[in-house]
């Protein structure tokens, strides 16, 4: 009693990875995740991750009547460019699809492609190896993992949701062709924007969907809280995509995704 409080650090031990450490004019301990400690501290984030969990997406858009993305010529794979990159998957192409995809992404891949509301376009060579796939909702649809949903107008707008590339191909710009395809694809049929939402940390995702003319008219703010999900889905005055009339989709350099 009257004594000030102090942190004395404590002994280095095997079982918790504690360690002390010298900061300044006073002494701190540090945890150092190593043998049992390394688990422990695993399972603590893995209990608060399943707990509680917070994700930001940035909500991006593309006018379909903008021009394709110009690829250099020696960066494009060899094909038959008579021929559209991209073409209509059903479910025969599953036995391609088996070869890359485990079981429970196959069954995924499968009720998608079953689904009316939903297209599938890959890219599967004669061999059956399967360049890419990109997938996208043609009304408005639930996230099935963090179940918002970005508000569409039928015939008019489009949500792509979900995409892959087969990991020989990437660098290759097989991404930029799937896009170009798709979006001539779309916009042939009447269609005029294209939406996406993108996690805010995936830096990689954003700014190849900047390169393709994509730009932010919204976020998205999913919180999980126990078994309960909340989403507060918002969009930038004037561009909601059921307003009426809608404001044109802003200049990529006005409002960049990265």
């Amino acid at each position: 009693p009257g004594v000030p409080w102090r942190i004395f650090p404590p002994k280095p031990s095997h079982v918790t990875g504690i360690r002390a450490v010298r900061s300044g004019s006073f002494r701190m301990t540090q945890f150092k995740e190593s043998g049992p400690g390394r688990v422990l501290a695993s399972l603590w984030r893995w209990g608060v991750r399943s707990w509680l969990r917070r994700v930001e997406f940035v909500i991006a858009c593309r006018d379909l009547e903008r021009p394709p993305y110009e690829i250099p010529t020696r960066y494009r794979p060899e094909y038959d460019e008579s021929e559209r990159f991209m073409h209509g998957t059903g479910l025969d192409a599953l036995p391609a699809l088996s070869r890359q995809f485990d079981p429970r992404r196959l069954e995924h891949l499968r009720r998608c492609i079953e689904r009316r509301d939903i297209d599938v376009q890959s890219r599967i060579d004669e061999d059956g190896t399967v360049w890419c796939y990109i997938m996208h909702g043609l009304k408005p649809m639930q996230d099935l993992e963090y179940g918002f949903a970005v508000p569409l107008r039928e015939g008019h707008d489009v949500y792509i949701f979900d995409g892959w590339v087969h990991p020989e191909h990437r660098g290759r710009m097989v991404a930029l062709l799937a896009q170009n395809d798709y979006h001539e694809l779309r916009r042939g049929q009447g269609y005029r924007r294209a939406y996406v939402a993108l996690r805010t940390q995936d830096v990689r995702s954003r700014r190849l969907h900047q390169r393709m003319d994509y730009v932010e008219v919204g976020r998205i703010r999913h919180t999980k809280v126990g078994p309960f999900r909340f989403n507060r889905v918002e969009f930038r005055p004037g561009l909601h995509p059921t307003e009426d009339p809608i404001g044109p989709v802003p200049a990529p350099s006005d409002s960049p995704v990265v």
